[in-house]
């Protein structure tokens, strides 16, 4: 069977090559989210995307003092519920060119749907630096890559002193995921 669309958690239909907006809905993106593993499930405990997304929006809020940014926060990784969650070194690969623009295309979509503006180039730069930082925290303070190997250098530091949080099974995340989607987007 050879098909250009994928069925989402909610029943409907998806293009992820040519994902339009109306194809859109949130609850299949929390769902998903929730259900992927980040590090390519090479972790010592099963970590989602929806949960990272959420520590990185907190941390947008409460320890860069950009509210502004929270909502790109929590969904700087929301095409991957139409892409999947690609490895850092295989999705910068030369070969990965059409996945990068199809990636792209999605988060297009996805702004769309959700009524959101594209951010400024000095607010994604903000947002990779804070993913970047909650990505060594949860390998180095969560201890999710461990024993780390001693080659891999972070490009941000941890947030060392951030409680390490209760891993969060997959319908938590798709939850609190969803719980912080509404809060960010209350009255809008």
């Amino acid at each position: 069977m050879s098909t250009t669309w994928m069925q989402t958690a909610s029943g409907g239909k998806a293009t992820p090559s040519r994902l339009d907006p109306g194809q859109v809905r949130v609850e299949d993106i929390a769902h998903s989210l929730g259900n992927l593993c980040r590090w390519t499930g090479h972790c010592r405990y099963f970590f989602s995307v929806a949960q990272h997304c959420v520590l990185v929006s907190e941390a947008l809020t409460e320890r860069e003092n950009r509210p502004d940014l929270a909502l790109h926060g929590l969904i700087h990784d929301a095409s991957e519920s139409f892409t999947n969650d690609i490895n850092s070194p295989l999705k910068c690969a030369p070969e990965m060119l059409g996945y990068r623009y199809v990636e792209r295309r999605a988060e297009d979509a996805i702004l769309s749907a959700l009524g959101m503006d594209p951010l400024q180039p000095e607010d994604q730069a903000v947002i990779k630096r804070v993913d970047l930082r909650m990505m060594a925290t949860e390998a180095k303070t969560f201890g999710l890559m461990s024993p780390l190997h001693p080659d891999w250098t972070f490009d941000e530091p941890p947030y060392d002193d951030h409680a390490i949080p209760w891993f969060w099974y997959p319908y938590e995340a798709r939850q609190k995921w969803i719980e912080r989607y509404r809060l960010l987007t209350v009255g809008q």
